[in-house]
């Protein structure tokens, strides 16, 4: 709520707006008002086809918010020098994409309107958390992470989730395949 309030005065000191209703979403997912497409929509991120204002984080407006891990990387920096870090970009991350039906990310990456389908809010309003073998390479977070098997610098991996449901056979093929990885201390990412 830092975010949304900081942004909105900082809007409303350099150009104001006028009075208006919106909406606030704290979710990752982009959203809409269905009965009234028009009213905007503060949050988290947002597409080309939505009318979503993506916020910035609450900790780039207010460094103190991730004081910790500041803190954290302050006591690693002397510790390991650049010279001795790995080359190599480390992802870990739920499996927490949602999928559209009828999105094709082949497609998506080539054609805009078939990128609409993959980030258009569908018209009953949601996206699915369908993680199986038919969805799981047609969401971000599916490719970055099969992705990083074909590449020698990437080591992306999704972290186990007891909030978030997966088909058990798509689960185990990733677990046997080491897709799946614990969370990785921030001291363990460069050595």
């Amino acid at each position: 709520l830092r975010a949304l309030t900081m942004t909105l005065e900082l809007i409303q000191s350099t150009n104001p707006l006028p009075e208006l209703e919106f909406i606030f979403n704290a979710a990752d997912e982009t959203t809409w008002n269905p009965e009234d497409p028009g009213i905007p929509v503060f949050g988290r991120g947002g597409t080309h086809w939505t009318n979503t204002i993506a916020l910035p984080f609450e900790w780039q407006l207010h460094p103190e918010q991730c004081s910790k891990q500041i803190a954290l990387g302050m006591q690693l920096l002397p510790e390991i020098s650049w010279e001795r870090r790995k080359p190599e970009l480390i992802w870990r991350g739920s499996h927490s994409n949602r999928w559209v039906p009828g999105c094709n990310m082949r497609s998506a990456a080539v054609d805009r309107s078939s990128m609409e389908k993959c980030v258009r809010a569908p018209p009953e309003g949601h996206r699915h958390h369908t993680w199986n073998f038919s969805t799981w390479l047609q969401m971000p977070r599916g490719r970055l992470v099969w992705l990083s098997r074909h590449h020698p610098h990437m080591d992306a991996k999704f972290t186990p989730s007891s909030m978030l449901s997966m088909d058990e056979e798509l689960e185990n093929f990733l677990q046997m395949e080491d897709m799946i990885a614990d969370h990785m201390p921030i001291d363990q990412r460069s050595e």
